[in-house]
C-alpha cells in the first residue's frame, strides 16, 4: 500500500526552494562535529546512491573556525574542493514531535509550531544535559515526509551556533548546504526494501538512536545511553513481522544486549569512516532518494521578501495616497485654468472699438454666461469634494504611518509565553487584540508591556476579557481580548 492510500501528507520545505536534481558525479564534504572535534569526508553522488573519496580522522579542535580549515587542507590536499558542504553536529537536537495534521499550514506557522514544541527539548550540551538559555532564538528545520497521525521528526539549532558555523564555512570557501543532527538521520540511506517497515539503530557517541519507518517515511524517533535502555526503545518502536537494522558500526555492549531481549538485527554497511547520518545527510543535499526521511535546517537565515515588511508597505502606501492627492491636484489646476481661460475669452468682446453689442450677441453672451454659471458650480461642488477627499487620505496617511510603529509595540509587548491569535481595527478606530496564553499573569504582563510601548502614540489597552480554553497544542491556557483605544487611533 502506498503512502498516499495510508494517508500522509508532505510539508512544505523549510525555506521555499526548488529541489535539486540527482547529478551523477556531484561531489558534495561532509563535515561531522562530535565530541572528539570535527572530521570530514568527501562523498560523491552515483545511480540512486553515494560514494566516499576520502575520510579525514578527528581534528581536536572544538572552534569551527580553527578546525574547518585544517579538515579541509587534510581531506583534499592541493585538489579543487566542491562548492557545497553539509554540517552533521552533536549541537542539532533531534525530536520526534506529536503536532496536528500541518498539511496547507503556512511555513511561518509551522515553523512557529515547530519551535513551541521542540524547545523544551532543546539543551545546552546534549552529553552534559545542561539546560539551553530560553531567551536564545532557535532555528528549527523538520523532515519533509510525514504520515497523517504520526510524530514529525523536527530539529533544531541555537542561532548564534548556526551563524558560528555558517561563517567558518563561508571563510573556507564553502557554502552550506544544511545542517542535521547526529543521529536520527540514518534512514534516509535506506533502501526502498527496507524502507518499507523497520526500526533503524545508530550509535553515536554514546549515544543510541532508534527511528521506525514505515511506508518509507518516518513515524517514530527515540534515544538512549544505556544498552538495556537501547533494547526497550527497538522493542517499542517495532511492530510484529518488522525488521530492525543496525546502521553502521556499534559497541559488543549494544550488540550483546539486542541479542538478549531477543531481537535480531541486520547490520547495514556503511563507507568506512563516514557515520549513517553523515551519508543520509549527503544523500538528501544531493538530491537522491531518502532525503524525505532526513530532518535539516537551512544553513543561513533565508532573506524575507521586501514586500513582506511591513514598513515597506506602509512606505507604498503612504507613497500611493500621495501620488492620488498630487493627481487630483493637477486635475483640479488644469480644470481651473480652461475655465479662466473661457471667461477671459468670453468678456474680450464688451471693449476694443467694437461698440455697443447686438441683441443676438447679447443672447449668445447670456447662455455662454449662464453655462459658466453651471461650470463654476460644478467646479465649486467639485472643489469641495477634493478637499474632503484630501481630508480623508491625509487621516488616512497618519494613521498608516503609525501602523508599523503600533506593530512594533504589540510584537515587543507578547513575549515567549504569549501567543498572538488577530489584531483587528474597528470602525471607529480601536485596534483589537486577541491572543492566548498559558496563565493569567502573563497576560497582565503583556498588557502592561503593551501600555508601556503605546505610551508615546496616546493610546491605552482596556482591561483584557479572559476565557478559559482548552485545546491549542494539547495546552490548557486562556484566551484573552483587549481594545486599544486613544486619540487619532
Amino acid at each position: 500500500m502506498s503512502p498516499s492510500e495510508r494517508g500522509s501528507e508532505v510539508l512544505p520545505s523549510v525555506t521555499p526552494t526548488r529541489r535539486r536534481v540527482p547529478h551523477g558525479g556531484k561531489r558534495i564534504v561532509v563535515l561531522e562535529h562530535g565530541a572528539a572535534g570535527w572530521s570530514g569526508a568527501l562523498v560523491q553522488a552515483a545511480e540512486h546512491a553515494t560514494e566516499t573519496l576520502a575520510r579525514v580522522g578527528w581534528v581536536a579542535e572544538q572552534d569551527p573556525a580553527l578546525a574547518i580549515p585544517e579538515v579541509l587542507r587534510e581531506l583534499t590536499p592541493g585538489a579543487p574542493l566542491p562548492r557545497e558542504a553539509v554540517v552533521v553536529s552533536r549541537d542539532v537536537t533531534a525530536v520526534c514531535l506529536d503536532l496536528p495534521p500541518t498539511a496547507g499550514l503556512p511555513l511561518d506557522r509551522v515553523r512557529g509550531m515547530v519551535r513551541w514544541e521542540i524547545e523544551p527539548f532543546v539543551t545546552a550540551d546534549r552529553f552534559g544535559g545542561e539546560a539551553a538559555d530560553r531567551s536564545e532564538p532557535l532555528v528549527c528545520g523538520w523532515a519533509t515526509g510525514r504520515r497523517v497521525g504520526a510524530g514529525l521528526l523536527a530539529c533544531a539549532l541555537p542561532a548564534t551556533e548556526r551563524r558560528r558555523i555558517a561563517r567558518a564555512l563561508d571563510d573556507a570557501g564553502l557554502r552550506g548546504a544544511g545542517f542535521y543532527p547526529a543521529g536520527g538521520c540514518a534512514a534516509g540511506i535506506l533502501d526502498e526494501g527496507l524502507a518499507q517497515s523497520c526500526v533503524v539503530l545508530e550509535a553515536v557517541e554514546g549515544e543510541l538512536t532508534a527511528v521506525r519507518v514505515s511506508d518509507g517515511i518516518v513515524v517514530a524517533y527515540r534515544a538512549a545511553t544505556a544498552p538495556a535502555e537501547v533494547a526497550a526503545a527497538c522493542w517499542s518502536q517495532a511492530s510484529e513481522g518488522e525488521a530492525l537494522v543496525v546502521a553502521g558500526a556499534c559497541s559488543e555492549e549494544v550488540e550483546q544486549a539486542l541479542l538478549a531481549s531477543g531481537l535480531a538485527p541486520e547490520w547495514l554497511a556503511t563507507h568506512e569512516g563516514c557515520s549513517a547520518s553523515g551519508l543520509a545527510a549527503a544523500r538528501h543535499a544531493l538530491g537522491l532518494p531518502g532525503g524525505e526521511r532526513v530532518p535539516w535546517l537551512e544553513a543561513r537565515e533565508a532573506r524575507a521578501p521586501l514586500f513582506r515588511s511591513g514598513r515597506v508597505r506602509g512606505a507604498l502606501v503612504c507613497a500611493g495616497v500621495l501620488g492620488l492627492l498630487a493627481l487630483c491636484d493637477l486635475g483640479l489646476g488644469v480644470w481651473l485654468s480652461r475655465a479662466e481661460a473661457r471667461v477671459a475669452r468670453l468678456t474680450e468682446g464688451y471693449d476694443g472699438g467694437q461698440g455697443l453689442p447686438t441683441l443676438p450677441r447679447l443672447r449668445a453672451e447670456a447662455q455662454q454666461a449662464e453655462e459658466l454659471r453651471a461650470e463654476v458650480e460644478a467646479l465649486r461642488v467639485l472643489s469641495s469634494e477634493a478637499h474632503e477627499r484630501g481630508r480623508v487620505l491625509d487621516a488616512c496617511s497618519t494613521r498608516l504611518s503609525r501602523l508599523p510603529a503600533l506593530l512594533g509595540a504589540v510584537g515587543a509587548a507578547a513575549g515567549a509565553d504569549v501567543a498572538l491569535d488577530a489584531l483587528r481595527e474597528a470602525p471607529d478606530g480601536t485596534l483589537q487584540v486577541e491572543g492566548f496564553a498559558l496563565d493569567e499573569p502573563a497576560i497582565q504582563r503583556f498588557r502592561r508591556d503593551l501600555a508601556r510601548g503605546l505610551r508615546p502614540f496616546g493610546l491605552t489597552p482596556s482591561e483584557p476579557r479572559v476565557t478559559r480554553e482548552t485545546g491549542r497544542l494539547g495546552r490548557a491556557g486562556y484566551g484573552f481580548q483587549l481594545a486599544v483605544r486613544g486619540g487619532g487611533a
